[in-house]
């Protein structure tokens, strides 16, 4: 059965807090890695957080339209 909304919002949180994680562990990688990797991680980061915030700005116009019915 696949997951609920809730249940992948979950799922990507829990992502996220390892992913904070794996970088406050690999400081020292993440300072060796090249300008052009470095950028493509914060591009990938970046795009998630845009991803997401597009999301949250859809659920609440759903809320917004649910309450006013």
């Amino acid at each position: 059965m696949p997951n609920t909304p809730l249940e992948e919002a979950r799922e990507m949180l829990a992502l996220a807090g390892a992913i904070a994680g794996s970088v406050r562990a690999n400081e020292q990688v993440i300072v060796a890695m090249s300008t052009e990797d470095l950028e493509e991680l914060r591009k990938d980061l970046a795009d998630s957080v845009a991803s997401a915030s597009a999301t949250i700005a859809e659920i609440k116009t759903l809320l917004a339209a649910r309450d006013s019915a």
